[in-house]
């Protein structure tokens, strides 16, 4: 396993440990999701920088159709344990429904806007998509 698999892994595992405390969702609820991170690397690493990248991406993609599950914010950076990756400064994570959303996703121009204003910032970007079973939990 390479450091760059680890931050994937995690959230895999993370879907499946709470998933287990209830059965799989069924269409509608639940099931399989495809879970889109996404790890950036900012030239500018200073926290002005950084938040106001994650507000762009919640001004700009967290209400888009398809999306089940929102998130973006900063890497903990106290969390600094031998198998943690500091390779990134911002994270954005979303799960949607199936393909057809995150393909519809990927050629929105919401998407390819905030794609274009920030692109010149950023350092790296890794992309994680894969299948993933996943339920709200409350």
């Amino acid at each position: 396993m390479t450091p760059r698999s680890i931050p994937l892994l995690l959230a895999v595992l993370l879907t499946l440990c709470t998933s287990c405390a209830s059965t799989w969702g069924t269409e509608g609820e639940g099931g399989t999701w495809l879970a889109h991170d996404v790890y950036f690397d900012l030239k500018d690493d200073s926290a002005e920088s950084c938040d106001a990248f994650v507000e762009a991406c919640w001004q700009e993609l967290s209400d888009l159709d398809g999306i089940r599950f929102f998130a973006s914010g900063t890497r903990v950076e106290s969390l600094d344990g031998g198998v943690n990756d500091l390779g990134y400064d911002v994270s954005l994570h979303i799960f949607f429904v199936d393909k057809a959303a995150h393909d519809a996703y990927q050629t929105h121009p919401k998407h390819i806007g905030l794609i274009e204003r920030f692109a010149g910032s950023w350092e790296s970007v890794r992309v994680f998509d894969s299948f993933v079973q996943a339920q709200a939990i409350r």
